[in-house]
Parts: structure tokens; C-alpha cells; sequence
């Protein structure tokens, strides 16, 4: 991200070529013949006992697994870190300055407490970010790729103008959860923010 926004600050307008390509992994000729295999693996093995977990949702774990982990951890961190790491750091360094005032030691431990807490709000403002890189982007990246290429590579196999329906998934249903996965990022962070929050309540 550096060199663009050294570009950026510089330039008016950014050009095509300032922008950094997408990765190999995600390219469409990598991803569909894994998702193809995959996709027949999974019939396969459904067939006779079908799976309560969605096929398409198993399948997109298996080809995004890492950045779909490392996001959900991100969020989770995230939630924490908001509801109970710097709540907890607050009330430490208010309990310590009301209580220790006169110390000898006061000085360097409210310090610490304040550096602390500022390293845990800029840990927050990380994982905030990470989340929407991990699961926004590079999941949102990769549902993208596998989806648009799947319905492409059955489209190519029909009759010339049967696969209206199709370009309709492509266009419209396609993006749309696209844009939904963009939601996702919230989930684990409100899971783990309402269990921490309530967790700090009750034990403080």
C-alpha cells in the first residue's frame, strides 16, 4: 500500500498501471480447476448422505480456508480488544492513580498502564483492518473468482442463448452476496464484543 500512497500524494489521479495486479491465487485459470475437483469430490461423497453443512459453503473453506480463518481470528481479536483488553486496562490505570498516588513506583506503572492501553487501541485499529483485508477483500476476492468461474464454465457448455439464467447469477446474485461478505467481518467481532462485555460486567 506504501508506493500507492506515495503515488497518491503526489499524483491528482492514479493510472491503471499504478495499482498493483490481483495475485496468481486468485486468477480464475488456478482457482477453477481446483474448485471443479473439488466441486465433483463433494457430489460424490453427498450423494448417498447429504451434508448438513451447505456443499458451496464447504467448498469455498476448502479453496479460502486460510484467509477465511485468519479473519474470523482478526474480528474475534477485535471484539476483545474493544470490550474487554482496553476497558480493563482504563479501570486499572484509574484504580492505580487514585490509590498510588504517592508511591514511589506511581510514576513508572501509570506509564505502563497508559502504554498499554495505547498499544491495545492501536492493536484494535490492526485488527479492524486486517478483518476487512482477510475477510472482505481477499475471501470477497476469492467467493468472487470461484463463483464467476464455476457459472462461466457451465454456461460455455450450454446451447447458444440458454444461459440467460447465467448471466443473471453472475451479474446480480453473484455481487450481491459479494457485497454481503462485507457484513461477515462483523459478526465474529459482535459475538466475542457481547461475550466479553458481559463477561467484564459480571466478573468486575
Amino acid at each position: 500500500m506504501s508506493p500507492i500512497i506515495r503515488k497518491s500524494f503526489w499524483k491528482q489521479t492514479l493510472r491503471p498501471e499504478d495499482l498493483p495486479g490481483l495475485p496468481r491465487k486468485f486468477h480464475t485459470s488456478e482457482v477453477l480447476p481446483r474448485s471443479k475437483r473439488i466441486w465433483n469430490d463433494l457430489r460424490l461423497a453427498t450423494a448417498d448422505r447429504p451434508s448438513r453443512i451447505p456443499v458451496l459453503f464447504i467448498l469455498l473453506l476448502r479453496l479460502w480456508r486460510a484467509e477465511f480463518i485468519a479473519g474470523f481470528s482478526w474480528s474475534l481479536a477485535q471484539g476483545l480488544l474493544a470490550t474487554v483488553v482496553r476497558p480493563l486496562l482504563l479501570q486499572a490505570l484509574i484504580q492505580h492513580t487514585s490509590t498510588a498516588a504517592h508511591a514511589e513506583d506511581g510514576g513508572r506503572l501509570a506509564a505502563a498502564y497508559v502504554a498499554a492501553l495505547l498499544f491495545a487501541v492501536a492493536m484494535e485499529g490492526v485488527a479492524t483492518t486486517a478483518t476487512r483485508v482477510t475477510l472482505s477483500d481477499r475471501f470477497g476476492a476469492g467467493f468472487v473468482t470461484t463463483m464467476a468461474g464455476l457459472i462461466y464454465d457451465k454456461a460455455m457448455r450450454l446451447a447458444p442463448g440458454v444461459a440467460e439464467n447465467e448471466k443473471a447469477l453472475l451479474s446480480n446474485d453473484v455481487m450481491k452476496c459479494q457485497d454481503q461478505v462485507k457484513l461477515l467481518c462483523m459478526v465474529p467481532q459482535s459475538v466475542s464484543a457481547l461475550v466479553g462485555g458481559i463477561s467484564v460486567l459480571l466478573c468486575t
